[in-house]
């Protein structure tokens, strides 16, 4: 892999378009046959990832996973409730972390946004009737906002005994008439930032991996802590890409995690990663959203367990 290579991928793409079959870029399956087949050639013969401490960076196929698991799920506000734990678990924060809790760095911010062009995480109106929004969920690192429903905001503010929320999210969503609509993510998305491409981000990293693809994921009941398996590592070292690396695994703490982030890549290292199978309530309900990420590194992360 090169990082010249890589970046090619990055571009952000699905905008303006259907998402129907003419929405398939047969220029990006041809531009990237010849890539894959390398790297997974490349694996077979790859060292095993190194048990240590380093920075990760994250492409897209693992930072959408990263976003979704502990970023939205997290802050659905029927979890922090209390409604979830008896089939996919809480969350970690509290109604009194609103407004307090630094849950990332100062390059952090994330947003709901049901606005998204093309996305399967847009709509017009959620099923209570409230119009579409984009909304902070964490601003600069602060934790402000929290995927809602108008049931779910009533009921937070009279147990917070503060206005919490103004009104609804507009998150309120079932999957058909035969489910009741309950607060799901719309398209959670984390801000583009100014740390440049992913070349300029090896660049300033002394000791890295870069980490690729969702292989296996296991989160805390209470989405306060991870441990992730990718497809591909990259090992970086003083600024330039060695060697790729089988197995690799990297896990954290949440919030400590999110307030590792140093790097976070510029727009053009923006995409939307769409998620077809985002499970949630009793009885089930599988919901189609999406994830607008940069390109983001992390220090200090524990990898190879």
């Amino acid at each position: 892999m090169t990082s010249k290579a890589r970046c090619t991928k990055f571009h952000p793409r699905r905008t303006g378009e259907s998402r129907g079959w003419e929405s398939l870029d047969r220029k990006v399956f041809t531009e990237n046959a010849e890539r894959i087949v390398k790297e997974m050639t490349s694996v077979l013969t790859a060292d095993v990832c190194p048990q240590e401490d380093r920075s990760v960076i994250l492409l897209h196929d693992i930072m959408f996973l990263q976003t979704h698991e502990t970023i939205g799920h997290a802050l659905e506000l029927d979890r922090i409730l209390g409604y979830e734990l008896a089939f996919a678990g809480g969350s970690f924060v509290t109604l009194d972390d609103f407004g307090k809790l630094r849950y990332g760095s100062q390059k952090l911010t994330a947003r709901a946004d049901a606005t998204l062009i093309n996305s399967p995480g847009s709509f017009g109106f959620d099923d209570d009737g409230v119009p579409a929004q984009n909304n902070l969920l964490i601003d600069k690192g602060i934790l402000v906002g929290a995927i809602t429903g108008r049931q779910m905001v009533e009921e937070a503010n009279v147990k917070a005994h503060r206005e919490i929320f103004r009104g609804s999210g507009g998150a309120n969503r079932a999957t058909s008439f035969y489910r009741v609509p309950i607060e799901r993510m719309t398209n959670i998305n984390i801000d583009p930032g100014t740390d440049g491409t992913l070349d300029d981000i090896v660049k300033n990293t002394s000791k890295g991996i870069i980490l690729d693809g969702d292989r296996s994921w296991s989160i805390g009941s209470n989405r306060e802590q991870f441990h992730f398996a990718t497809e591909m590592g990259w090992l970086v070292e003083d600024g330039k890409i060695t060697n790729v690396v089988k197995n690799p695994t990297y896990k954290g703490a949440t919030v400590k995690f999110w307030n590792s982030l140093s790097a976070v890549g510029d727009e053009s290292t923006w995409q939307v990663h769409f998620v077809d199978n985002c499970g949630k309530g009793q009885p089930s309900q599988i919901m189609q959203l999406g994830h607008g990420v940069p390109i983001c590194r992390f220090d200090n992360v524990r990898i190879g367990e």
